[in-house]
Order: C-alpha cells, then structure tokens, then sequence
C-alpha cells in the first residue's frame, strides 16, 4: 500500500481528507464488456462497465 498524493503534494493521510476510491474491474464484467462492445460499436454506455455501476451505487 503506498500513500495517495493531491495534486499540491499534500498526503490525505496528513490532512484527513477523504481517500481515493479505486475500483477494480470484475472479471465477469471485463468479458461480458468486451463482447457487448465487439457487437455495439457505436456503444456509449457499456451496461457492464464496473466502475460505472459502481459509481452510481455508492451515490444512489
């Protein structure tokens, strides 16, 4: 585990402010987004995008 900078060099852990979110893809989810984009070229929204959904859980 490393610590997490701000862009002005500050250290979250310092300053106690709130940490990064890194979210991993799924490996279920990779493969299903890779399928869903080989057949819908002009996709904007992967309905199987990790990260995305699980953005918009943590703000629902």
């Amino acid at each position: 585990m490393d610590m997490g900078l701000n862009p002005d060099g500050a250290s979250n852990e310092e300053y106690h402010t709130q940490p990064d979110m890194y979210v991993e893809w799924n490996l279920d989810d990779f493969i299903k987004s890779r399928e869903y984009a080989e057949k819908n070229k002009d996709y904007i929204v992967n309905p199987y995008d990790t990260i995305l959904n699980y953005t918009i859980n943590m703000c629902k």
